[in-house]
């Protein structure tokens, strides 16, 4: 059975919206009838799902109802197709392409007051009459015949199986009416609604909660407001009455683990374990490390007997959720990210603590055969290695000032005699760093700027960095040229110059021949690096 549909999406929304019969049906997920029929009324329920139980934190017991593959497969290509037709309401965030918790967060930032419901037994309070009317109903108007079709097939022992590929996107499609009725509530009493899956979260500038919503009694238990509530009902759930939580900003607001009192953020007891599990593997080692690892948290494993990650997958999966909630150049994230690549070898890329690092990764020096015309050359995020024209021989290598030994040979893939740019590919090589490009227009005389690069390279230098200024902007043949105070050497030409946001705003072109050179004033001359934007050449 293929896993991919052939059809394209405008035609599987067209045979979505036209179906009338079961044989429809498997066209639709481009399946033989009888495969179809074999599975929802050949085989029972414990045949087509491998049923388990997962125990929570809190002791009770969740069950997992995991498809066999045959099934599954199915089931994502349905998944598929309703993800084509849902349209979902802005409130909904959960297992939705482009939503996530982390923008189910920032709905919330910097307001007084919140409150947080989650609903009861979400899935299983979806049964299969529930899912066959929803898709009767507006806006899909599918027959009875399909529409009886395809809630059995998203469906074990009527209800939706936690496990199931399509259970997600028919909650989603299931709580379309209440999201609507919520989002008007909330509205009605000044407050900002959304839901993840089944956490429903309210969260208000006033100081005041709206005791529609919620409210706190004297004895501090936190009773779900009577419109609320009624809401709920009308839409066949109920509210966990131990998982309501009411807060005011004075305490720490958090929406499905997040901390949202000014921007999104993690636990700080989420670091903690993370900074904890990879002391366990620096000291403990790999083995070991795992194995506290899965004794402490056996109860979050899935199904006991099928295949279970690996210690350093888990870290790294936790690593990279500080990374999506933080952003990359955090600093805490980036702490974590080097600590696992020194422990894995790799994994993560390689982050700079100052700017000469990251230089000294990014800039390289090119020399032609045995040595001659030595020039400079850095690698640029979109491009490839950037250098002067000026700078290229029939035959080059690069190497970096770190790492004399290895030589690289350099290719040309284009150059501009007239403008002295050039593009270059180093063979052999894929360990790169690249600096950004910065925007070229906002410079001006007097900006700040950093030079850098590889005058009258000997071996054993470091790379050059020298702090100026732009001393005047002029166009000669329709050219724009900077020329600036930091000195250019022989050397230097096609080196990286920066803003003071360390990016790329130019390229080093003119200079002196040394140091020593008395004559050294108004000969710093830089391209703009807009030359080679927004395509290479």
């Amino acid at each position: 059975m293929e896993i991919k549909l052939r059809a394209d999406d405008s035609t599987l929304i067209e045979k979505f919206i036209a179906l009338q019969s079961r044989k429809e049906v498997a066209d639709l997920l481009e399946i033989d009838v009888k495969t179809l029929i074999y599975f929802l009324y050949r085989r029972k329920d414990k045949d087509n799902y491998k049923i388990f139980y997962l125990r929570k934190r809190s002791g009770k017991e969740r069950t997992i109802c995991a498809p066999i593959n045959s099934l599954k497969i199915i089931q994502r290509k349905l998944n598929y197709i309703l993800s084509l037709i849902y349209k979902p309401k802005p409130s909904a965030h959960g297992f939705i392409v482009e939503r996530s918790i982390l923008t189910n967060a920032q709905a919330h930032l910097k307001n007084n007051n919140m409150l947080n419901v989650d609903i009861l037994d979400f899935f299983p309070n979806i049964n299969f009459g529930r899912v066959r009317g929803m898709f009767m109903a507006n806006p899909y108007n599918i027959p009875p015949e399909p529409a009886t079709v395809l809630a059995q097939i998203c469906s074990c022992n009527n209800q939706l199986p936690q496990g199931a590929p399509t259970s997600p996107i028919i909650s989603n499609m299931i709580c379309a009416q209440l999201d609507s009725q919520l989002q008007k509530l909330a509205k009605k009493h000044s407050c900002t609604y959304t839901r993840y899956g089944d956490d429903l979260s309210f969260s208000t500038w006033q100081y005041k909660f709206p005791k529609e919503l919620g409210y706190k009694t004297k004895t501090g238990e936190v009773i779900v407001g009577i419109s609320l509530e009624k809401i709920i009902r009308q839409n066949g759930f109920k509210h966990n009455k131990d998982k309501v939580t009411l807060k005011s900003r004075k305490s720490r607001l958090s929406v499905t683990g997040l901390i949202v009192n000014e921007i999104p953020n993690v636990p700080r007891k989420f670091v903690r374990q993370i900074r904890a599990m990879l002391h366990s593997w620096e000291k403990d080692g790999l083995i070991k490390a795992e194995q506290i690892h899965l004794n402490k948290y056996r109860y979050k494993q899935k199904n006991p007997k099928a295949f279970q990650p690996k210690f350093s997958n888990i870290v790294r999966g936790k690593i990279n959720y500080i990374r999506m909630i933080k952003g990359e150049e955090n600093p805490v994230y980036q702490k974590l990210a080097s600590k696992f690549n020194d422990l894995n070898g790799g994994g993560f890329p390689k982050y700079y603590h100052n700017l000469r690092e990251e230089l000294e990764a990014a800039v390289w020096i090119i020399e032609g055969e045995g040595g001659t015309n030595q020039g400079t050359g850095f690698m640029l995020e979109g491009f490839g290695m950037i250098t002067c024209a000026h700078v290229l021989t029939k035959s080059m290598e690069a190497f970096r000032c770190n790492d004399y030994g290895n030589k690289f040979p350099v290719e040309i893939i284009s150059y501009d005699n007239e403008n002295d740019v050039a593009v270059l590919k180093i063979k052999g090589n894929e360990n790169y760093h690249y600096l950004r490009v910065g925007d070229s227009d906002e410079i001006d005389v007097g900006s700040e700027i950093k030079l850098s690069g590889f005058p009258n390279y000997n071996i054993g230098d470091s790379i050059y960095i020298d702090d100026g200024k732009v001393t005047l902007c002029r166009k000669s043949l329709g050219r724009t040229r900077y020329l600036i105070s930091a000195r250019i050497v022989k050397g230097n030409s096609g080196g990286p110059v920066l803003n003071k946001n360390n990016e790329v705003i130019g390229i080093a072109a003119k200079g002196a021949p040394c140091f020593e050179d008395k004559n050294m004033d108004e000969k710093f001359e830089v391209i703009p690096i807009t030359i080679i934007n927004p395509e290479p050449l």
